[in-house]
């Protein structure tokens, strides 16, 4: 096995799912840093707001281990009905799923996963974008 394929092996199937986004608003950018099991990512605008109506989904799996998600910053507007009725992020190992809505209650304790699958979705109301808030900014690692 070459080195290539052990490293594909390795790591994930990585898919970067963009669906129902209307066409004002932008998808969203997957920044990698250091190697392939350590990842950055963010909402489309970070850390000037986010765009109205989006719809994005990350989504990783690996043959073992155990997947930490780290809250770098996380800002999302609280919606109409100040409980997150509009703009929310979800993550979801095939276990568990918590949704984290807004500013008001920012998440604290890193989210580690219980299997080898990671989904983690993006969504937002389609009133308007929102730069009064920064969005977020996740650290995913392996």
């Amino acid at each position: 096995m070459t080195s290539r394929q052990s490293h594909a092996a390795a790591f994930l199937l990585l898919s970067l799912i963009c669906t129902g986004i209307p066409r004002q608003a932008a998808s969203f950018e997957l920044i990698t840093y250091g190697d392939s099991k350590d990842r950055t990512i963010g909402s489309d605008k970070y850390p000037d707001g986010y765009s109205a109506g989006a719809n994005v989904t990350w989504s990783w799996s690996v043959s073992s281990g155990y997947w930490a998600v780290f809250f770098l910053d996380f800002d999302l507007d609280r919606g109409l009905d100040g409980y997150g009725d509009g703009d929310q992020l979800e993550i979801s190992d095939g276990y568990r799923t918590p949704r984290y809505h807004s500013a008001r209650n920012p998440p604290v304790v890193p989210y580690r996963s219980r299997g080898s699958r990671l989904r983690i979705s993006f969504t937002t109301d389609s009133l308007t974008g929102d730069s009064a808030f920064r969005g977020f900014q996740l650290r995913v690692l392996l």
